[in-house]
């Protein structure tokens, strides 16, 4: 690929040392008279509102990235095509990862709440247990505190909920 700037170069050749008319010479090379005449402004002058933008955009979200920035322009409304965004991007060094550190957010822990008086609350546990001289049996469990009060066990044959 052949830059305008290059294609200047090869006109004014061709017009300077081979006497070819502009015009000719322009269709040689395939660049417009205007391209020919119109002097090449500097880049930074002619990105200068994509350059303001990009920077306002990631200064407010800090965490996007191209595509998402050139997404709010294109909502805005602005002219700019995404390949001259894209370049303007990179020539600010805006594609390197920022990475900043998220914090896991942690519900308070309070404390468990424990009964005001003894044996208030109650835990009762089930137990299933198979050998093979006794067959199946159940047993139940009930405790406060972690205290075991009473137990009582039952065959499995006659309790219908371990059946």
């Amino acid at each position: 690929m052949v830059t305008p700037s290059a294609k200047r170069e090869a006109v004014g050749i061709l017009t300077g040392e081979h006497g070819l008319p502009v015009q000719r010479a322009c269709g040689a090379v395939r660049l417009s008279r205007a391209a020919f005449y119109r002097p090449p402004g500097p880049r930074v002058v002619r990105d200068h509102p994509v350059i303001d933008a990009l920077l306002a955009l990631v200064a407010a979200n800090p965490r996007w990235g191209f595509w998402l920035c050139d997404d709010r322009r294109h909502n805005q409304g602005r002219p700019w095509n995404h390949k001259r965004v894209d370049r303007v991007y990179c020539a600010l060094r805006l594609n390197l990862p920022r990475r900043t550190r998220t914090r896991v957010v942690r519900p308070v822990q309070h404390p468990l709440a424990a009964p005001a008086r003894l044996n208030h609350t109650w835990a009762i546990d089930f137990m299933t247990e198979r050998s093979m001289t006794a067959g199946a049996f159940a047993r139940a469990t009930w405790s406060t505190k972690g205290i075991a009060k009473r137990s009582r066990s039952r065959s499995a044959s006659r309790c219908p909920a371990f059946a």
